[in-house]
């Protein structure tokens, strides 16, 4: 463990005291106490006066960065709001490096205040209060100032810490629309001027920094723990977070000329270490940073490559993750990721791999196999795209119980670019069958196989009322004999039944039978049909009143 190299005074001693004694409840205190006993901090540095940042091992990894001077900034990685066991076993630590009274430390509640104080007045008490807040606030404009006067040479990271700087006195607003355009407003007052690819950067982490807020913050304050979890996120934070992703896609479809700056691509470096670890640490499955990682690669980096070594790093980065992150790793992010990176460099089979596992887990969403559809058919990689469309076809139906029609659609763009995979698409189909039964009767009707269509349809005892009349109007101006047993079978069936309702059914497909016997100009053939079906029913009384109602039969 690294040593801190920043001495500390009696003066700051004394204001860690009375910070702790104001931001850490005695549940919070013994929580750090425990930690620090069992040696969980294992990491303690200070990379400058005043900034301490550690790493606390608590059945997960969680990051600490804390500001001494002013405790507003600090945080910690973990999901608990406001000051946390971490930051308190990270203090204890930074005593005991600076050969302080840990147990002081412990009891600063009581040992912060000096025993004069206590003789005070009330109004003089309160004049001193109201002397060290605005002390605090005055600290906060300092700090802030000097990081606005350098901002042009800080680094993302530091760019967020300045942004929460920016927003604090926000913090306690309902996470909503009005927050997040309040919040925004207040990041762009102090925008610098940047180069043009810096601003892009500058403008889409003030973005991300807000998404990043507004549903962590969200989630934070709920009284139930099923929203702590991440399974429920309110319609008024929900709607401010698509607002934000809706622009941070505007912003990222305006691309990236790093080209022309080439001195930027460490920025986007940071941008994407940034996304990728909100992505793989999202508290559920949403798409709030999984959306933004994807545009990333999509718009920005892909772009910009001039090989696949790139992609090849990322998958490292990918699979380092799950020792790195531990319980925090959000398993769907990290292995749909992972398989983008695997089919970026080729690698079908390894990417199917993963999507397979995902999708014996808890399924992949629609919308994340249709991407991989929407590259190849862009890259015009016809054979590719042939063989995805045969792979992922399962998952699309478990997933849905039937074929989505932005699947079918696949389907047909690349059968106008590449027909020979006519025969892989009804082999596909088939074989999903009856999951796929929308898909293949829209496949059957598209592409003129009526006697097919019509053999499926017998096959299965569907009914022909099921179906629109305009559903029929190829078959019956290319193949309308075709439809004459499908009729005929559907009137038997209402016949049998027995009820008024049926009968009513029956008479109006024969009206259809009499037009389509017209149409073949079997009008013979439909007298001969009719007279003997009224004949061999002429006991069902109700039956012959319809047909009667239906001038069928005099």
């Amino acid at each position: 463990m690294m040593k801190p190299i920043y001495k500390m005074d009696q003066i700051q001693w004394n204001m860690l005291l009375s910070d702790v004694a104001e931001y850490f409840d005695d549940a919070v205190i013994a929580g750090g106490q425990k930690l620090y006993k069992q040696r969980r901090v294992i990491a303690l540095t200070m990379p400058a006066a005043q900034m301490l940042g550690a790493e606390v091992d608590d059945d997960g990894l969680y990051h600490i960065q804390m500001n001494l001077d002013f405790f507003a900034v600090s945080h910690c990685s973990c999901e608990e709001s406001g000051y946390c066991a971490h930051m308190f076993a990270a203090l204890l630590e930074y005593a005991t490096q600076q050969h302080r009274s840990v147990q002081e430390l412990a009891n600063a509640k009581w040992t912060a205040v000096p025993k004069q104080e206590a003789k005070l007045s009330p109004q003089t008490a309160a004049y001193r209060k109201a002397i060290a807040i605005a002390d605090k606030k005055n600290a906060v404009r300092t700090e802030l100032q000097e990081r606005i006067d350098r901002m042009t040479a800080l680094s993302i990271l530091e760019w967020h810490e300045t942004f929460a700087l920016c927003t604090a006195p926000l913090g306690e607003r309902t996470r909503n629309l009005q927050y997040a355009h309040d919040a925004l407003a207040a990041i762009h007052k102090i925008k610098p001027k940047l180069s043009p690819v810096m601003q892009q950067l500058y403008e889409l982490h003030t973005h991300l920094f807000v998404l990043d807020n507004l549903t962590k913050q969200s989630l934070r304050s709920s009284q139930y723990s099923f929203y702590q979890s991440g399974l429920f996120i309110g319609f008024n934070t929900h709607s401010a977070a698509v607002e934000l992703l809706e622009a941070i896609e505007r912003i990222f479809e305006k691309g990236l000329a790093v080209n022309d700056e080439p001195e930027s691509w460490p920025s986007v470096i940071e941008t994407l270490t940034y996304s990728r670890k909100k992505m793989l640490t999202a508290s559920d499955n949403s798409r709030y940073f999984g959306d933004p990682y994807e545009l990333l690669w999509m718009h920005w980096i892909t772009p910009n490559l001039s090989d696949t070594a790139f992609y090849d790093e990322e998958l490292q980065h990918l699979q380092a993750a799950e020792k790195e992150l531990g319980t925090d790793l959000s398993r769907y992010p990290w292995l749909l990721s992972q398989s983008r990176m695997h089919f970026h460099l080729g690698g079908d089979k390894e990417a199917w791999a993963l999507l397979e596992s995902l999708h014996e887990s808890v399924g992949v969403v629609e919308e994340d196999l249709l991407h991989f559809l929407y590259d190849l058919h862009q890259l015009g990689q016809w054979q590719r795209l042939t063989d995805w469309l045969v792979a992922t076809a399962p998952w699309f139906e478990s997933q849905y119980g039937h074929m989505p029609i932005n699947y079918s659609h696949y389907w047909d763009a690349l059968l106008q670019k590449f027909p020979q995979a006519e025969g892989k698409m009804w082999e596909t189909i088939v074989g999903l069958l009856p999951y796929s039964k929308f898909l293949y009767e829209e496949k059957l009707l598209a592409y003129g196989k009526w006697q097919k269509w019509m053999d499926y349809q017998l096959s299965t005892g569907s009914e022909p009322l099921d179906y629109r009349v305009t559903v029929f109007s190829p078959i019956e101006k290319h193949a309308p004999e075709l439809l004459l047993p499908y009729y005929h079978q559907a009137v038997e069936r209402y016949v049998l039944l027995k009820n008024r309702d049926s009968y009513k059914l029956a008479v109006k497909l024969l009206k259809r039978l009499a037009k389509l016997y017209k149409k073949v100009k079997k009008e013979a053939v439909w007298d001969t049909f009719l007279n003997a079906f009224a004949s061999r029913n002429s006991r069902l009384r109700a039956l012959q009143e319809e047909l009667r109602k239906g001038k069928l039969i005099k």
